[in-house]
């Protein structure tokens, strides 16, 4: 299996803007955390997990982690090309079902301790 395009056709990239209080410490903690693969760099250099990574039906992979300055950092990647017949599959198995859900609850949760 190939792995598929990390951008799918008809979307764009996204270059963050960020507003620090500690920008050099913010830097220091991007740097050692996201010159990886994995959520475990970003925990190592000091962040911590908010949704440990989740496969969604759509095919991508989704994790998030605060770092230590408070920020909640979204990584995502493009694991899998479903089919439409493989779609409707998924949205009806209980797996994917369960995942929507725990990234829905991870996120309430993160955004009310903010």
């Amino acid at each position: 299996m190939t792995k598929p395009r990390p951008v799918p056709d008809g979307y764009a990239t996204v270059t963050p803007w960020i507003v620090s209080t500690d920008t050099r410490r913010l830097l220091e903690f991007i740097k050692q955390a996201f010159d990886a693969e994995e959520l475990g760099r970003a925990v190592a250099a000091g962040a911590t997990v908010v949704t440990r990574l989740t496969e969604l039906a759509w095919g991508d992979r989704v994790g998030r982690v605060r770092d230590p300055l408070g920020s909640l950092w979204w990584i995502q990647e493009r694991v899998s090309e479903p089919t439409p017949e493989e779609l409707a599959r998924r949205y009806q198995d209980p797996r994917f079902t369960e995942a929507m859900h725990y990234l829905r609850s991870t996120l309430a949760h993160a955004l009310d301790t903010t």
